[in-house]
């Protein structure tokens, strides 16, 4: 890892650490393998940073309109806010007093979660899987694309899970993509995650669960 790097809780009260999570949040989604920098609200299309060019020569319009940012500033830091509570665990990744990277997730009850990820059927399957089990949702997890592969995400991660050992859960769930082939969904399934529900999307989207005890990064 790079000398002057530093892992701190993130506390949203602190307004500017906020504005900084913010843009940290909006380059992380911009690049691969997310590619959601901007998007078109007609036909769901959407491009990352990388592809600039590509959407300046086309004026930047689709289907006949500008396409728009797919994530406002205003609603990450609603998001942001509405998510980081008392009982989440939000760990950032500083390096020369910036943020490079962030994990956020939290206790959830079945139903809660089925809501947030619209996946029908979810608390269902949970209910009748794992009974009155604790669970967290593993919500997000993100690195500066020229800080990736240098243990930052490892760490974020590992502190992450500490948290929730602390509070009794006994089940992690998380949401990814599978296509194109992603390093995030190969990650967790070697790490013992398995595939509970399917979105049968284009992006191959997945939920994700396992238990926490003998998980390790």
């Amino acid at each position: 890892m790079a000398d002057g790097l530093s892992f701190e809780r993130f506390d949203p009260a602190n307004e500017s650490r906020l504005q900084n999570f913010v843009d940290c949040y909006r380059d992380v989604f911009s690049t691969s393998p997310w590619f959601e920098w901007m998007k078109c609200q007609r036909c769901g299309n959407k491009w990352g940073i990388e592809e600039a060019d590509q959407l300046n020569q086309r004026r930047f319009r689709c289907c006949g309109a500008l396409v728009t940012e797919y994530w406002p500033t205003q609603k990450v830091e609603a998001d942001i806010r509405a998510e980081i509570t008392d009982v989440a665990s939000c760990w950032v990744a500083v390096l020369s007093g910036s943020i490079i990277g962030f994990t956020i997730g939290y206790p959830v009850l079945p139903e809660s979660i089925e809501e947030k990820v619209n996946a029908n059927g979810l608390a269902m399957m949970l209910r009748r899987s794992f009974g009155h089990a604790t669970l967290a949702y593993q919500n997000e997890i993100g690195v500066l694309s020229q800080h990736r592969r240098s243990g930052i995400a490892k760490e974020l991660f590992r502190r992450r899970l500490a948290d929730f050992r602390e509070r009794g859960i006994q089940y992690v769930l998380t949401r990814t993509k599978t296509r194109p082939p992603t390093v995030t969904f190969e990650w967790y399934r070697r790490m013992g995650y398995s595939v509970i529900h399917e979105y049968n999307d284009a992006d191959g989207r997945v939920i994700l669960v396992r238990q926490l005890e003998g998980l390790q990064v």
